[in-house]
């Protein structure tokens, strides 16, 4: 019989072999069992070499004398392990301490609560210590050369990979004690997910950084609905939630003008482009974000049904608001709210490569960009995601591009963002024209219905050329005076007097400019309301006092600082209709009233509406 050999033994074999009691051949991870397995492989050695490494990289290079292919320490013992976990630990909580924790202050009473406070509820609570321990981590890696910096993005990965398992247990057992932590750590994680993208980005993998930027509004969504669990408790919490309050909101009027018009043909776009006439041309969409990563042809895209506006309204409304809190500079990195506050609708339309969605993202990418010098987790983010767009667009082109697509305000806001971009994105801009190409010349082949639509000749939003429209009217106005002066028209005349309110005179018989400007504005618009009504079928009051438009102009600012705008407030009253109907009407006469669209995106207007 013959003698059975024995194998030599190891203990450097993977954790599955040694589970299953197989012999390992330490070819991996991952080795030949786990393959023909489909088995996660893994090795303890593997862990504890990361840290080790990190460890040694620190030497001095004349100290290392084994070749780049071997490894520092073969079976590290375990003080030695210990040693080196506890050295590194120690340096990443002074690194979070001293410089870390500031990337994520926003305003001055969040320093106390980064510096202070989190270190102390980390040593309560595994997951959030650790999240420090990554941030500190991959802070270093982006200071510090290869291969050491390599040694603390993998210690980060090591990290957060436990962060995120003891934190999805503390959050299944959510109480009042730990909701500010959760919260706060939620609110971490977007940036971490930001961060291990700076760390790990390549030229030519701007596709990622798309797909990260999803991920981190996925993220940041979660954070705002632990927020809303219990938002007194938030705001009674250590967290300086109430510090942000305190500071107010900021208003469009600080806008730069460019920026104001931007915003505005930016809203104009986003009202076509969801307009209810357009379903035959909606753009076609994946369901995944990942799907960018395999050829187009391997894909299968449908079209979708038009989405609702309402989620793109309110993003567009809150891009604004992150314009003007950047012009008022009182709330730093204000901008990276906006993936939470665009909510999980809007991030779905990201996800799903929505055109209009996209132009959205390309808008914000401006303030990321310049964010990304104060912030070292977000610099060169926004060159790098306005680029992952260009991509994707490219990638994933509308089978049948909406009318919004074909405007020349949508080449315009391409035009506005690209100008204030790097040369980086200017070139693979200029690359990508090919891209519209295509949808211009459609444009002038496209059947006679969507012909009409971009021309504007068929219902719906329109959009005017107003350098080349034909006249229809000409109204003419001499000014004498100023506010305290006499206005002379063609069939006008009309004293002038400044309103008490403004420290003027106010004498009766006499107007002001926003009298003015309220009587032609309901005036207009009421008449819109009665073309509106009768495209619809809905037969208005004959009596006039049946139907009434209110309006109020207020003048907002600050005179002293030369810095003043107007705000709207009309009340439309109509006896004989349901208040469904006259809202419907009065949506319909936003769309067509000239002073309404003039005053679009400048001048916020508020309706409110009521049956008589």
């Amino acid at each position: 019989m013959q003698q059975r050999r024995s194998h030599k033994k190891s203990r450097r074999g993977c954790l599955n072999c040694k589970k299953w009691h197989t012999k390992c051949d330490e070819s991996g991870p991952p080795c030949n069992n786990c393959t023909l397995r489909n088995a996660k492989c893994e090795y303890a050695w593997a862990k504890n070499d990361k840290i080790i490494a990190l460890a040694q990289s620190r030497k001095s290079s004349s100290s290392s004398g084994s070749s780049s292919g071997e490894r520092s320490l073969s079976e590290p013992g375990g003080l030695v392990m210990k040693e080196c976990r506890r050295m590194l630990e120690l340096e990443l909580m002074h690194w979070w301490s001293t410089s870390t924790y500031k990337s994520l202050c926003s305003v001055p009473e969040d320093h106390h609560y980064m510096q202070f406070i989190m270190p102390q509820e980390a040593l309560r609570y595994d997951f959030l210590l650790n999240g420090i321990f990554v941030a500190a981590a991959l802070h270093r890696s982006t200071m510090t050369p290869e291969p050491e910096a390599r040694g603390y993005f993998n210690i980060a990965m090591e990290l957060y990979d436990r962060a995120s398992r003891s934190f999805r247990t503390h959050l299944e057992k959510m109480n009042p004690s730990t909701h500010h932590i959760l919260y706060i750590y939620s609110s971490m994680t977007a940036f971490i997910n930001i961060a291990f993208s700076q760390c790990n980005f390549s030229e030519g993998n701007e596709l990622n950084t798309l797909s990260t930027v999803a991920v981190a509004f996925d993220l940041l969504n979660g954070s705002i609905n632990i927020a809303q669990t219990d938002f007194q408790r938030l705001l009674d919490s250590p967290v300086p939630i109430r510090a942000y309050l305190n500071y107010g909101i900021a208003t469009d009027v600080t806008l730069h003008p460019d920026t104001r018009i931007a915003l505005s043909r930016l809203q104009n776009l986003n009202e076509l482009y969801h307009s209810s006439r357009y379903q035959g041309t909606t753009p076609a969409s994946s369901d995944e974000l990942n799907i960018a990563t395999t050829p187009l042809s391997d894909t299968t895209v449908s079209t979708t049904s038009v989405t609702s506006a309402k989620p793109f309204e309110a993003a567009i409304g809150l891009l604004k608001l992150c314009f003007a809190e950047e012009q008022r500079a009182l709330l730093r990195g204000f901008s990276f709210v906006f993936p939470g506050g665009a909510g999980p609708d809007f991030t779905a339309a990201v996800k799903a490569y929505d055109p209009m969605a996209l132009l959205i993202i390309m808008h914000w990418t401006v303030l990321i960009e310049r964010a990304g010098n104060e912030y070292w987790w977000a610099k060169d983010l926004g060159t790098r995601l306005a680029i992952g767009i260009w991509k994707a667009m490219q990638l994933f082109p509308p089978r049948s591009p909406s009318p919004a697509l074909l405007t020349p305000e949508w080449g315009e806001s391409i035009s506005w963002l690209v100008n204030l971009t790097t040369s980086r994105l200017k070139r693979t801009a200029m690359a990508s024209t090919r891209l519209f190409r295509p949808f211009l010349a459609s444009a002038q082949r496209a059947p006679r219905p969507i012909a009409r639509l971009v021309a504007g000749q068929a219902g719906g939003r329109r959009f005017l050329n107003t350098d080349t429209a034909p006249v229809l009217y000409s109204a003419h106005a001499k000014v004498k005076g100023a506010r305290t002066g006499h206005v002379e028209g063609d069939d006008l005349r009309v004293d002038l007097t400044m309103a008490k309110a403004l420290g003027g005179a106010g004498d009766k018989g006499k107007t002001n400019p926003e009298e003015l400007f309220a009587a032609g504005y309901g005036a207009c618009f009421q008449s819109a309301m009665n073309a509106a009504a009768a495209s619809m079928g809905t037969k208005m009051p004959s009596d006039p006092e049946d139907s009434v438009v209110s309006t109020t102009v207020h003048l907002i600012g600050d005179m002293k600082k030369l810095d003043m705008g107007i705000r709207v407030d009309m009340k439309v009253s109509i006896r004989g209709l349901e208040k469904d109907q006259i809202e419907k009407i009065v949506e319909k006469a936003k769309e067509v009233c000239p002073y309404s669209r003039a005053t679009r995106g400048n001048i916020t207007t508020n309706v409110e509406v009521e049956q008589l």
